[in-house]
């Protein structure tokens, strides 16, 4: 993007939430979810920047067996990253 070393970052994220949790009469399958990256970031001679933004969608696992638990969450994480290079 433009000059001085500057540019954009577009990601697509694909994860499987696997779960090993089992309690005394249930437990709770896996889940496949999707999610995007954007961001953007500098490279100057050997130093690299680099701030982004990652969006999951959100999880959600019921319980089979016994109980009737269940589990949610919101998966975001923001980046910042700085490289050196020689």
């Amino acid at each position: 993007m433009g000059s001085n070393g500057w540019y954009g970052l577009l990601g697509y994220h694909f994860a499987t939430i696997t779960t090993d949790e089992t309690l005394n009469a249930s437990s709770y399958g896996n889940e496949d979810i999707t999610g995007y990256q954007v961001g953007i970031g500098q490279r100057i001679d050997k130093f690299k920047y680099e701030l982004s933004y990652s969006d999951f969608e959100d999880i959600s696992l019921s319980s089979t067996g016994g109980g009737t638990n269940s589990i949610t969450a919101d998966a975001d994480a923001i980046t910042f990253r700085l490289s050196i290079g020689f």
